[in-house]
């Protein structure tokens, strides 16, 4: 009564995540249990094909691992950079607000209470950036249709790291200042 037909395309397209799989993919397509389903596998049938296939491939590999490093190395260049700039800003701080700690020395306060007021201002010049990060990255991508997936964890991962980096600084900075003053 109702002649459909198949509503399906004639041929399909296997796309890989990352090139390494492509030999895995094929090896498994070219399985007996599959020969019933697919009758023609373009990239086995071609030697020259195949072997430009592999090369592109590897090339890929290649390019993918190359980009991951340098992606790495400017990671930590900014870390290191941005621990040097916080590094200073505090030195500037505490050097402004050298006679407050002293008066706190002479109290007899503890080093620890010393340091809280400008760890505290660090998580909070952390919590601050990274937020003004996050709305110029939420500008910036939807200015150029970029799809953000797991948005609150890419935030939390980004505050969790700038407050370790504010923090780890500004207990360099602050330990050196408390120990020069006497």
């Amino acid at each position: 009564k109702y002649n459909l037909g198949n509503p399906l395309p004639a041929s399909i397209s296997v796309i890989t995540s990352h090139p390494k799989y492509h030999a895995g993919i094929e090896k498994a397509l070219k399985k007996p249990e599959f020969s019933a389903y697919l009758s023609n596998i373009s990239a086995a049938e071609d030697q020259k094909t195949n072997a430009i296939l592999q090369s592109v491939s590897t090339n890929l590999i290649k390019v993918s691992d190359f980009t991951n490093q340098v992606l790495y190395w400017l990671i930590i260049t900014f870390i290191i950079g941005g621990s040097l700039i916080i590094l200073n800003a505090l030195h500037i701080t505490i050097f402004t607000r050298k006679k407050e700690i002293e008066v706190m020395k002479m109290v007899g306060s503890s080093l620890n209470f010393i340091r809280l007021p400008y760890l505290i201002e660090s998580i909070i010049y952390a919590v601050l950036a990274v937020i003004l990060s996050f709305i110029m990255m939420l500008i910036v991508s939807k200015n150029l249709n970029v799809e953000m997936h797991n948005l609150q964890q890419i935030f939390i991962i980004e505050l969790f790291v700038a407050i370790l980096i504010n923090l780890g600084s500004s207990f360099i900075a602050i330990h050196e200042h408390i120990n020069e003053i006497k």
